[in-house]
């Protein structure tokens, strides 16, 4: 695989994440809803859900550096760079 497929690759999985959280959250929202909880939502932007996974991300590839897991890391290390990407286009 080329850096260029990986970096697309990493592109992909990341929107896919992000679109899934939403749907989740949608999906949780509704149900709490119809059990009558009031709750009350704060909105969270798309550069605050990054910049949260990059922190996650950046933990995850020290654990998999650590434990000398570089396949792994390598993976983590491209959806890095793709949410840096995307925050910079931001």
């Amino acid at each position: 695989m080329s850096e260029e497929e990986i970096e697309k690759l990493a592109q992909l999985v990341v929107e896919k994440l992000i679109a899934k959280q939403e749907e989740m959250d949608s999906n949780f929202i509704e149900n709490i809803q119809k059990i009558g909880i009031e709750i009350e939502l704060m909105e969270q932007n798309e550069e605050t859900m990054l910049k949260d996974e990059l922190i996650r991300l950046k933990k995850v590839l020290n654990d998999l550096e650590y434990y000398e897991e570089y396949e792994k890391a390598m993976v983590i290390a491209c959806k890095i760079k793709a949410i840096k990407k995307r925050l910079s286009e931001i």
